[in-house]
């Protein structure tokens, strides 16, 4: 398994709310592979799409921050309806030979609930054929799995869902933020503000510049290391990969020319003085100061470490976004959906539209 974080679009598909509650989302629902892995975001989904239906959102959605960043939010409240006692499955038919459904006068299958509380159907010569199983046990040992404390930071493999979570605080009402300023300091939470100047520590190692690198070195940096890079890191997350290219090899044709011709300048005593030394940084000599990268190097895990301390949980998102162009896993994939509207079954995609069976107006029959 790779230890690069990925992005997987995984939170996308968990935050579609198709039901209401957890419960409800397992029983009516086919899209059940997300309860597994992640049934407390699930549960989290629903809590935040029910903001919308208070009487006060603004004070509610505070709320739900407030819980986020405390780290103790309840979701069992959004695991089960109250109302729901025995959650029913649906199941195939399984019709005799030689036997057909009986019809009610409307033309309609002619179903009832029998005394276990399935539901089931008639044939015309009597047999009984069950349409749904009780699945509440099933239903139960799943919810039960539902965090009453849940941790977004904990719950997260890999940095994405924070980040995805983080971008929805970032898009929510300004007074939302205004009255959570009140309540609590957020700098000391998971939703502080990280400032792109972050990046430069996080891993300004890896993109060394021309004052890095020696000036009698045309072609790379240290070992291991292609450079010198013409931009930072911050630039780095925000350019395609031919653009990047591009730019990395003329950069590199002109820095070895200047170098080329910079060498002879430093063979004259006149132009460079004796006191011209790379271990002493910085100094007003033509002298590069390539030995800086080296203490990059050395004192890096030092500056993460700071940084982690810093930080705290924000920097898993930190790692996230420094790291997840790399490593991207997203797929695009037709998706069907079966969800119970107005106590029908209908087929929905993955932004909850309902799928449209389309009708041709004519056929290949008309043509002959």
């Amino acid at each position: 398994m790779s230890l690069v974080p990925s992005k997987t679009g995984v939170p996308e598909l968990v935050a579609n709310t198709l039901a209401t509650s957890v419960d409800f989302h397992i029983t009516s629902t086919n899209f059940n592979k997300v309860i597994g892995a992640y049934i407390n975001f699930v549960a989290l989904a629903q809590y935040y799409d029910s903001l919308k239906y208070e009487c006060d959102p603004i004070t509610a959605e505070a709320d739900f921050w407030e819980l986020v960043a405390n780290e103790n939010i309840d979701l069992t409240k959004f695991a089960k309806n109250p109302k729901a006692i025995t959650y029913l499955k649906k199941i195939e038919a399984n019709i005799p030979s030689n036997e057909t459904i009986k019809f009610d006068s409307a033309g309609n299958p002619y179903t009832y609930i029998d005394s276990s509380g399935n539901l089931v159907t008639e044939t015309t010569d009597g047999t009984i054929i069950p349409l749904t199983k009780n699945d509440t046990e099933n239903v139960q040992s799943k919810i039960n799995s539902v965090s009453n404390s849940f941790s977004i930071e904990e719950g997260d493999k890999n940095g994405e869902f924070l980040h995805w979570w983080l971008n929805a605080y970032k898009r929510s009402h300004q007074k939302v933020k205004e009255l959570l300023v009140e309540r609590m300091n957020i700098e000391d939470t998971i939703l502080q503000e990280v400032s792109e100047s972050i990046g430069f520590l996080f891993y300004q190692h890896l993109y060394p510049q021309s004052r890095y690198t020696h000036y009698a070195d045309e072609n790379t940096g240290d070992e291991g290391v292609d450079g010198p890079f013409p931009y930072n890191s911050i630039i780095d997350d925000k350019i395609d990969f031919d653009y990047k290219k591009n730019v990395i090899g003329l950069s590199k044709r002109v820095d070895a020319i200047f170098k080329r011709n910079m060498q002879s300048m430093f063979r004259s005593p006149e132009i460079t003085p004796i006191e011209a030394n790379p271990e002493l940084a910085h100094r007003e000599n033509l002298a590069t100061d390539h030995v800086h990268y080296k203490r990059l190097i050395e004192n890096q895990s030092n500056i993460n470490e700071n940084i982690n301390t810093t930080l705290g949980g924000t920097a898993k998102l930190l790692k996230w976004l420094s790291t997840n162009n790399l490593n991207d896993k997203q797929k695009t994939v037709p998706t069907v959906i079966e969800t119970v509207v107005e106590n029908s079954m209908e087929e929905v995609d993955i932004l909850t539209n309902k799928i449209q069976t389309l009708q041709r107006m004519f056929s290949t029959d008309v043509l002959r």
